[in-house]
């Protein structure tokens, strides 16, 4: 079947709708995704294709938008991050994953419900993956008090997939850090491959974010520092005008 969802999308819709109420919107609905039973209609979300993910960062923005060559300091450093990362992923509880749960792919229908666009590529995966999406979105972000209420608001509805709240907000973190090195990789990709640089002005915000989250855990404050002291003056300077 095809509906017409409109063409209101989250993102715009935060302008004059409430956006508390927006937001647990779309946490309720991840709910109900995620309580699907695995019936073999989406494939996992393997753990080569995460790594993968990583070698976008490094091909992509380090090497095509940078320039830059690692140092073997930095080679160790940014492996050894990698593998903190993953090894995150690798230990969560596994869930329906629509990959795509962000303010530009949700819509907001005239009922008020959410339309959901952008879900063909669902896999099983960590179960953090879409709340850290939505929460710690590439195009907007919201101060660490709002998050941590939108959070408490998930957990009220999927405490069966927990292991404690310390290993939650870890999960969240180490998730969202995964993401967003992939989503720079993406973003220098699309302009350098593809000449599309309106992604570009995003790079800043996703780079503080490896920063900020980053330092609040001391296995990666080093990884932190070296966003902050070294990549981002680097795209500071080199980014297009």
């Amino acid at each position: 079947l095809g509906e017409d969802f409109g063409d209101l999308l989250f993102s715009q819709a935060l302008a004059n709708h409430d956006a508390g109420t927006l937001y647990r919107r779309a946490i309720e609905l991840l709910w109900r995704i995620q309580a699907l039973p695995d019936d073999g209609t989406c494939p996992p979300y393997e753990m080569a294709r995460f790594e993968m993910e990583l070698g976008i960062f490094r091909e992509w923005f380090l090497g095509a938008a940078l320039g830059h060559v690692l140092t073997p300091g930095e080679a160790e450093l940014l492996g050894r991050t990698e593998r903190i990362l993953l090894a995150s992923i690798a230990s969560q509880p596994r869930t329906c994953v629509p990959r795509a749960w962000h303010s530009r792919n949700l819509l907001v229908l005239p009922s008020g419900e959410l339309g959901i666009i952008d879900f063909q590529d669902a896999l099983v995966g960590p179960y953090v993956y879409d709340l850290v999406s939505l929460l710690r979105d590439c195009y907007r972000r919201w101060p660490d008090a709002q998050v941590a209420e939108w959070q408490a608001h998930y957990l009220q509805g999927a405490d069966a997939r927990l292991r404690g709240r310390a290993a939650f907000d870890t999960d969240f973190d180490l998730t969202g850090m995964q993401r967003h090195l992939k989503a720079v990789g993406i973003f220098a990709r699309l302009w350098k491959r593809d000449g599309r640089t309106g992604y570009l002005a995003d790079i800043p915000r996703v780079l503080g974010y490896l920063r900020d989250v980053g330092a609040r855990h001391a296995e990666l404050a080093g990884f932190a520092a070296w966003i902050d002291g070294t990549i981002a003056p680097a795209w500071a300077a080199r980014a297009p005008a």
